[in-house]
């Protein structure tokens, strides 16, 4: 997997692109203010079986923490090209990952950036999941569950699905991991992931899950191609 990276956090005129045109995202990506490193370069826990990939950021972009005396940043969201258009944007496969600033004295929050990173892996096919648009908390079983609801536009109309994820002391520890369900079943571990996995994003058009993690020093963004 190669990949550069970038993160809209400069000027807009701050690129090699005209300064009388707005920038695309793929002119983020491309302007290399960060470059990111090929493979995965940390241990992630992923199985084996659904061919990960992937890249890790840079190493400041790796180390940089906000809970830290002199400040940094931290990521959260991820999303993609193939959230907004199913595959490519003006022909390359794009992923946006959000990060915000803060240092230990003053808090967090303080700033908000967002990072343009262009992959280039070859697209498997592969069919859509369920479209989670809600997570909530269960303290009312044992043990505890989250709780997830299906995104349903005004035009489908009712008959939107109810997910449960019971929690489980045992899948916890050094590593994160990533369920799955089918309708009317229980859910199951699909494989490990990295410590501190914090968002996954779908595409449709390659068939693979995508996720990134936030934990200092170990940061990757992934793949998985599930069954």
């Amino acid at each position: 997997m190669d990949e550069r990276v970038s993160d809209g956090s400069s000027p807009l005129s701050a690129g090699p692109w005209p300064r009388w045109r707005r920038p695309t995202p793929l002119d983020v990506a491309r302007s290399e203010q960060h470059t990111g490193r090929p493979g995965l370069c940390h241990d992630t826990g992923l199985s084996g079986t659904y061919s990960y990939d992937g890249f890790c950021w840079d190493t400041t972009d790796d180390n940089t923490s906000t809970y830290s005396e002199g400040g940094g940043w931290y990521p959260q969201g991820l999303t993609a090209s193939h959230d907004a258009t199913g595959d490519t944007a003006d022909g390359h496969r794009l992923h946006a990952a959000s990060w915000f600033y803060g240092d230990k004295a003053s808090g967090k929050d303080q700033y908000a950036r967002v990072t343009f990173a262009e992959s280039t892996g070859d697209a498997v096919p592969g069919s859509g999941p369920v479209c989670l648009g809600s997570l909530s908390l269960d303290r009312s079983t044992t043990p505890h569950a989250l709780v997830s609801g299906e995104y349903r536009s005004h035009s489908a109309g009712a008959g939107g699905r109810v997910v449960r994820w019971p929690l489980n002391d045992a899948t916890t520890g050094s590593y994160s991991c990533i369920h799955r369900a089918r309708p009317g079943a229980a859910p199951s571990v699909l494989t490990r992931a990295p410590s501190l996995t914090q968002n996954l994003s779908y595409s449709r058009a390659s068939g693979r899950l995508w996720g990134h993690n936030e934990w200092t020093g170990h940061r990757v963004v992934f793949s998985i191609a599930p069954p």
